[in-house]
């Protein structure tokens, strides 16, 4: 049996990861989600955080996409500054946008992660198309109604565990 909904890796924020520790562990691309992942919850524009991450990734050759539940349109005012190859209304955790993803960026699964918030769509998702799943704590805390149920159960399984240092700022 497969991961399931247990992350690779589990950090406070997305913006911490260091390219040192991507190139290290052997990843060379990021599938990205949108939504309290790289900004608040339905923020409609990437914001200099946004923009300053993604240019780091890419200035060390990390390769970056967009998959998100989202709608098209949401996702094209999004990635405006940005230019990343996208992968909307992906219906996670079905395999069928991860494996777009995948082909998007041109890599092996094994050298790929996916980026979230959410055990129940991209980590679970990420688990079943064979990538890594780096698990981050959500940006913030006002969600719809129905993020804020599947959080209670988020809850449970992951059993009060922290986020961890396996991927950190370089210094």
């Amino acid at each position: 049996m497969g991961k399931g909904l247990k992350p690779d890796y589990y950090l406070s924020s997305l913006f911490t990861v260091s390219v040192r520790d991507l190139q290290d562990k052997g990843i060379k691309g990021l599938l990205l989600d949108i939504d309290n992942t790289l900004v608040p919850n339905h923020q409609p524009d990437a914001d200099g955080r946004v923009i300053s991450f993604v240019s780091r990734m890419q200035e060390a050759g990390i390769r970056l996409a967009i998959l998100s539940n989202a709608s098209a349109h949401r996702i094209s005012l999004f990635n405006r500054p940005l230019g990343l190859p996208v992968v909307a209304g992906t219906f996670k955790p079905f395999r069928r946008g991860y494996r777009h993803g995948i082909a998007l960026l041109d890599l092996d699964a094994s050298e790929i992660c996916m980026a979230g918030d959410q055990l129940f769509t991209d980590i679970l998702g990420a688990n079943r198309a064979g990538i890594r799943s780096l698990l981050v704590a959500p940006i913030h805390v006002l969600e719809p109604w129905y993020v804020r149920l599947k959080r209670l159960a988020e809850k449970v399984f992951m059993g009060g565990r922290a986020p961890s240092e396996n991927l950190h700022d370089e210094p």
